[in-house]
């Protein structure tokens, strides 16, 4: 998994470490950073999560729950497979074998997914967004 880190963050944290991680002043190696030590950049740096799902021109919460008036095709988007989103990330889980793809690679199992995605599923392209509240 790999996690961006601001650059200035990464900086103080190494200058942090104390000098038996240091030749001359100078990192050699820098191997891991414990996820829990990486602060969260600023909010207008941060990549968001995805709020929804956009199929052609129609933008559905993934949250939402299935009724009869919903878009057959969102209906079997989430009869096919589920979006679980957690803090830090946001996960797509395969529920049937079907042809599922991600970014034009066929997934099997539970895959990562992130804003900007396209899940591509019997012939449609539905792609993941993040719609803001904030005005």
């Amino acid at each position: 998994e790999v996690i961006p880190v601001d650059l200035n963050f990464l900086t103080s944290y190494i200058n942090n470490l104390g000098a038996d991680h240091f030749q001359d002043d100078s990192v050699q190696f820098l191997r891991s950073l414990f996820k829990n030590d990486v602060i969260e950049p600023c909010s207008a740096d941060k990549i968001h999560q995805p709020t929804h799902l956009l199929l052609d021109h129609v933008a559905t919460p993934l949250n939402k729950l299935l009724d009869a008036q919903d878009d057959p095709n969102y209906k079997q988007f989430k009869e096919t497979c589920d979006i679980v989103q957690e803090t830090n990330r946001c996960a797509l889980i395969p529920l049937i074998r079907e042809k599922i793809s991600v970014n034009g690679e066929r997934i099997t199992k539970t895959t990562n997914v992130s804003t900007g995605d396209i899940i591509e599923l019997d012939g449609l392209n539905y792609q993941l967004i993040h719609v803001s509240t904030d005005v």
